[in-house]
């Protein structure tokens, strides 16, 4: 999984194609429903760097279906949190908006901060792109002040930590940005 993470950041996306195919070959053998869904999400970004969105949209599907039947609210919310992103770089903000939303749901009943940021950034971009920039802006800043709460970054999101970019940082930068 970790030659996975690092061949999806520096681009050798043949190494991803292999070593994600071979995840899922073990599962299916191992039955290990984790990495299962870790799997589809790797599948998932491979698909997004090679610009096939819909095969991504069907690997995010997959991950959100195992980790439903995981009932691991943290798994749900980051493939519900990809999903949104897939349908947002579709431009079908309203799905993007669905997803997103009960990703930051899900994360935040389960109280997974971590997981909850990384939704709200991604469903204030969506906002924002429907024009609700101060909706937009607000989530931003609830990103920004869990991130300067003592607990925040803590607990065991290392695999999801790679695969997606620092919540907290995004926010900020964003916050920064000029409007736009």
């Amino acid at each position: 999984m970790i030659t996975s993470l690092h061949a999806l950041t520096t681009g050798d996306l043949d190494v991803v194609d292999v070593a994600s195919d071979e995840v899922l070959q073990r599962c299916a053998v191992s039955g290990d429903e984790p990495f299962r869904c870790w799997g589809h999400l790797l599948r998932a970004r491979l698909a997004q760097a090679r610009g096939d969105r819909p095969a991504a949209a069907q690997e995010c599907s997959r991950a959100v279906t195992v980790a439903g039947d995981l009932e691991l609210a943290h798994y749900l919310s980051f493939a519900l949190e990809q999903s949104g992103r897939v349908a947002a770089l579709d431009g079908d903000l309203p799905t993007a908006e669905t997803f997103l939303t009960e990703a930051v749901t899900v994360a935040e009943a389960a109280g997974t901060g971590w997981f909850t940021a990384l939704a709200q950034v991604g469903l204030a971009e969506v906002r924002h792109a429907r024009g609700d920039v101060a909706g937009a802006e607000e989530l931003l800043r609830q990103v920004v002040a869990w991130g300067a709460e003592p607990t925040a970054g803590t607990g065991r999101v290392t695999f999801f930590r790679r695969l997606a970019s620092d919540p907290v940082a995004l926010a900020t930068a964003r916050l920064a940005a000029p409007h736009g």
